[in-house]
């Protein structure tokens, strides 16, 4: 069996920025995921989501 068929998929990091200015960055699956994470410990309104690294090839 393929190594790569076994192993769990690693997740993107992302950069969640806030309209007041306050940037969080947390590691998730997808965008919509690391926007929920970063209202947990942030709450407040997004201005804007960019992925930092694990973009697809």
């Amino acid at each position: 069996m393929n190594a790569l068929s076994q192993s769990k998929p690693q997740s993107k990091l992302f950069q969640v920025v806030f309209i007041g200015g306050t940037s969080v960055t947390v590691g998730a699956e997808n965008s919509l995921k690391a926007q929920q994470k970063a209202i947990r410990s942030n709450p407040g309104m997004i201005k804007q989501v960019k992925i930092l690294r694990g973009a697809a090839r």
